[in-house]
């Protein structure tokens, strides 16, 4: 899922390559969802991070579901959350963060356990083209 703000600046820009979406915990169990977006045009990178950030309260990226074998929990739909951007060339990457028992508050620890695993995504080397997943 994606969220109709983000949904509204890809249909504004010159579109958008692919779709990259994964599901990651850390040791005490947080879990991070990141979408990385490939856009055709690096120059639209500025314009769509400047407007997502505008609004960080205003998630624009659906959290994956863990399968059940995964070890992760199912967290409820009203688990708090976070979110934060990055990017780098023609991605934009979307990190989602939520505490590993659901709870809400303390976001801004949250969001610092995020932000080194987008700059770890940013910085790992391309394999592949982009493909919608």
């Amino acid at each position: 899922m994606v969220g109709p703000t983000l949904a509204g600046l890809i249909t504004q820009s010159h579109g958008c390559l692919g779709l990259h979406q994964a599901l990651y915990r850390n040791a005490a169990g947080d879990e991070f969802n990141v979408a990385m977006f490939t856009l055709k045009d690096p120059a639209d990178v500025a314009h769509v991070l400047t407007q997502l950030a505008g609004n960080p309260a205003d998630i624009e990226v659906g959290t994956l579901v863990p399968g059940s074998d995964s070890g992760l929990r199912r967290l409820p739909a009203d688990a708090g959350a976070v979110q934060s951007f990055a990017a780098y060339g023609n991605t934009v990457l979307v990190g989602v963060g939520q505490w590993s028992d659901g709870h809400v508050g303390d976001y801004n620890t949250l969001v610092d356990k995020l932000s080194p695993l987008l700059n770890a995504v940013l910085k790992a080397p391309a394999t592949d083209k982009p493909v919608v997943t």
